[in-house]
């Protein structure tokens, strides 16, 4: 009997530690079920050097995938294959384009099964028949209360009730903040950018919910594709102090701002093409005021150009000053000062002599070139355009030349620097009497061009590049051996308007755009640049083939009014922006649209095709009959 208690009480001591080591254990030993947590569908935009590329990619994520297979279509009976060195079990990647491209424009139901056989829940329900697809924006940065526009495959393909859409991290509420275009259903207008949620450069996404909590959506994405930026007031630029450097050196440069735009301060950052310089602190002139920022600016990889810009401390907010420094190359120093096109512009007719500020145009002293010493102008250095010697790479009459001495290598040779400059074709110095020569001094060469004549076609300003191209030959004379020849070229990108003799208006839209044909119509076109001359001559409208004359003797039937809606009187304000008219009445019977034409004192003009419909305001719209059945 003892015997038997004994082997009861063992019995019960091995249960009980049986039951504690479980109990111990209980949290390793549970397995929980795989699942389905989200499903994304994304049409993925990216904008390259050779256009736009598309892809898409359907991404479900849940957790235990083990071996999964994935099936789609309406009844889920497609296999659709894996990447499976993107996926992991808590993961799916499906990218295989031909695959995606059979699934678009269809309704899915996505089911999920590991190791071939054990289905992974919850089954998903996926409508893929309409999918927006973006293609550019118009603007790659974007300052705040700025307007913009993305384009895209929109028509049929977006619902403006439950879409949203994302710029930079920030939503977009179609109806009050974007909107389809009233002309273009394949783009979506944005009167005023909002201050972004991403630093950097951001995408534009539009998002559609498959289901009510937002785990199963579709995402079209253009990608790195703007930057959203507030912007800084209280800046305006007076000078930078150089405004030119070496590229390989970090250059000190002295910002100076106007006496009402000097809003800088210590916590500013700068940035030259992505790379960030130093601030040094604000310019603090003798009665205590910031009159400007010192700075260091980064290298540059290249030669040329740069923007300088300023940010707030956390970068969201900026200042560009464009074209603010020049960075040069060693040996290459050949310059235009970034506002050393004066003036910059001409009428197409007009005769303009151009001043061209900048460096080492003609001035030349030697440096960088090895065993180039003692060089100083010579004795008569405008040779201008005449040819020198008998040298046949001097023999020309299109290049401007100018003539220093120097000693190479002990012995002393001649230095000739030959000038284009062009300006929309060749642009010659001005040699004319009375004309001042051209000067070139270390700190500032200086030259008058006069640009070549243009005829501009149909009556629009026309931006051109203002280069110069320079050619160093140091040679011994007279037998004419050549130790060095150099070409030097700077071009200053649209440095150069010319602005056609005609003021040509612009049309943006006609209010009411329809109406009967019969009937006196009051009009009002909106645009810029609606000319009225200092004796009141005013613009002339016509409609489909009724005119209406600008103002003849005292009668004025075109009305020009600003953007603050002063009339325009011609001798103090000259340009509007709003003509009202009165459209006389016309045959009963006359339907269809027509253009409409806004023709300038000047006679420039422009025309917009369609613009207005003449309308029976009575007609019913015809009603297709219904038919139930055939």
């Amino acid at each position: 009997m003892k015997k038997g208690k004994s082997q009861f009480k063992r019995f019960l001591s091995a249960l009980l530690t049986v039951s504690i080591i479980f109990s111990l254990f209980a949290g390793v030993i549970v397995v929980e079920a795989a699942s389905i947590s989200t499903v994304l569908y994304q049409r993925i935009t990216e904008n390259t050097s050779t256009g736009p590329k598309f892809r898409d990619v359907l991404t479900i994520r849940g957790m235990d995938f083990v071996q999964p297979e994935v099936y789609v279509g309406e009844f889920s009976d497609i296999r659709i294959p894996i990447n499976a060195s993107l996926s992991s079990k808590s993961e799916i990647i499906i990218d295989d384009q031909d695959q995606l491209k059979n699934m678009a424009g269809k309704i899915h139901n996505i089911k999920v099964y590991n190791n071939g056989t054990d289905l992974v829940n919850p089954q998903v329900a996926f409508d893929l028949t309409a999918i927006p697809t973006i293609t550019s924006i118009s603007k790659s940065k974007v300052y705040s209360g700025d307007p913009f526009n993305i384009e895209g495959l929109f028509e049929d393909k977006l619902d403006t009730d439950t879409d949203k859409l994302f710029v930079a991290g920030t939503e977009y509420t179609f109806g009050s903040d974007a909107a389809v275009d009233g002309d273009d259903e394949n783009k979506i207008n944005i009167a005023s950018a909002k201050a972004p949620n991403t630093t950097g450069i951001g995408d534009v996404v539009i998002e559609r919910k498959i289901d009510a909590l937002g785990m199963y959506r579709i995402e079209s994405i253009l990608k790195n594709s703007v930057t959203v930026r507030g912007r800084l007031t209280g800046i305006e630029i007076e000078r930078v102090d150089p405004n030119t450097g070496p590229r390989n050196i970090k250059n000190a440069v002295k910002i100076y701002g106007t006496a009402t735009g000097s809003n800088f301060n210590d916590n500013m950052r700068v940035f030259v093409n992505g790379s960030e310089g130093v601030n040094k602190g604000t310019i603090i002139d003798g009665a205590g005021k910031v009159i400007g920022l010192s700075v260091e600016l980064p290298t540059s990889a290249t030669s040329g150009t740069a923007n300088i810009i300023l940010t707030n401390s956390i970068a969201n907010s900026e200042f560009e000053i464009v074209n603010g420094f020049i960075y040069q190359d060693i040996g290459n120093t050949l310059t235009i000062d970034t506002d050393g096109i004066s003036p910059n512009f001409q009428k197409e007719t007009e005769d303009v002599a151009v001043t061209i500020t900048g460096r080492n145009i003609g001035y030349f002293d030697g440096t960088n070139y090895d065993k180039l010493t003692s060089v100083v102008p010579a004795a008569a250095p405008l040779i201008k355009y005449a040819p020198y010697g008998a040298y046949p790479q001097f023999s020309d009459n299109t290049t401007y030349k100018v003539k220093y001495t120097g000693v190479y290598n002990g012995l002393p040779v001649s230095i000739i620097r030959q000038i284009s400059v062009f300006v929309d074709g060749d642009a010659k110095i001005d040699t004319e009497v009375g004309t001042p020569d051209p000067t070139f001094t270390k700190s500032k060469d200086t030259i008058i061009v006069d640009p070549a004549d243009v005829n501009l076609d149909p009556n629009q300003p026309k931006f051109v590049d203002v280069k110069i191209k320079t050619t160093t030959t140091v040679f011994a004379e007279p037998a004419g051996t050549i130790y060095y020849a150099r070409n030097e070229e700077y071009t200053v990108k649209n440095g150069f308007k010319y602005i056609p003799d005609e003021i040509a208006p612009e049309i943006t839209s006609l209010t009411p755009e329809y109406g009967p044909s019969d009937k006196e119509i009051y009009m009002t076109i909106m645009g810029k640049d609606f000319q009225v001359l200092p004796d009141g001559t005013t613009p002339t409208v016509i409609i489909g083939d009724r005119k209406i004359e600008g103002k003849t003797d005292d009668v004025n039937n075109v009305k020009v009014y600003d953007s603050q809606n002063r009339e325009v009187d011609g001798k103090i304000i000259t340009l509007g922006t709003k003509i009202k008219i009165k459209l006389p009445a016309g045959a009963a019977d006359i339907s269809g649209a027509v253009d409409l034409t806004v023709i300038n004192p000047s006679k420039g003009l422009f025309t917009k095709v369609n613009a207005f419909e003449y309308r029976d305001p009575n007609r019913v719209p015809l009603k297709m009959p219904d038919i139930m059945c055939l």
